[in-house]
């Protein structure tokens, strides 16, 4: 029975990598197939089914003369990604001599494998993946190094929200029914239904501290005023009683003395 590879031609030669992971990473130090020439960026060929994606930048890719950014590597594919043409071999004879797939249940699935979704359209999976991704990374239950290099890949700018769904599910620690996951994703949840009502209440507290300053700023304003005035007053008094010896004693005791 012939293994499915993975054929790499540069310069005239050619290089088959079997496949036998999940994901093969193709790129500079720390790959899988190390190629020199490439200093950033890397491309990911997924196994099932074969599918090339480009992560991180660096060189474009291409298939059948069209720039894309992830593609399925069919038999006869041949898919370019700067100087390097992969295409995929021997996976025709692995699909025809393969028996039908048993009904696997929920009992006998691999803990790490993703738990199906079924009826789900491709944006809904990318929705579910993404989330369930994120929360595998924020309780620590993903693998060390791919939380690493995602977090890097994203101080560089260089994120791909399907990519690092795809790598955290694929190398994850446990299994989908794991309850921390469940209960996470229910506070989740709540924390989203609130934000709206949180958002008015920030709103209400800053209308609230914004009249209360306003209000505050006027009675400070009145009480200058008054006390400006009431100097003028003073001093008025002073000029007319030492420039023209005006004195307002008479008229004080007899406004007193209409209340006698």
């Amino acid at each position: 029975m012939t293994k499915p590879w993975l054929s790499i031609r540069s310069s005239g030669e050619e290089r088959r990598v079997p496949l036998d992971r999940s994901v093969i990473r193709i790129g500079g130090a720390g790959c899988d197939v190390v190629t020199p020439g490439i200093p950033v960026g890397q491309l990911h060929v997924w196994t099932q089914p074969p599918k090339a994606v480009r992560v991180g930048g660096g060189p474009e890719l291409f298939v059948a003369g069209r720039r894309v950014d992830e593609a399925l590597l069919e038999p006869g594919v041949v898919a370019v990604w700067g100087e390097l043409e992969l295409s995929v071999g021997g996976v025709m004879a692995v699909i025809e001599e393969l028996p039908p797939e048993p009904d696997v249940s929920a009992h006998t699935r691999s803990p790490r494998s993703p738990a199906p979704s079924a009826n789900l359209g491709p944006n809904a999976q990318r929705v579910h993946d993404r989330l369930e991704a994120g929360l595998l990374v924020e309780l620590g239950l993903a693998h060390k190094d791919v939380t690493k290099r995602w977090q890097a890949s994203v101080v560089q700018g260089e994120w791909d929200a399907d990519a690092c769904a795809r790598e955290v599910l694929d190398r994850r620690e446990v299994g989908p029914e794991d309850p921390r996951l469940l209960e996470r994703a229910g506070r989740l949840q709540r924390d989203l239904v609130m934000a709206s009502f949180q958002r008015g209440l920030r709103k209400a507290g800053r209308s609230f501290r914004g009249a209360a300053r306003q209000g505050s700023a006027i009675v400070v304003a009145n009480i200058v005023a008054f006390f400006c005035f009431s100097l003028i007053i003073v001093a008025i008094g002073f000029l007319l009683r030492v420039r023209w010896d005006v004195s307002f004693d008479g008229t004080i005791d007899r406004v007193l003395g209409l209340f006698d």
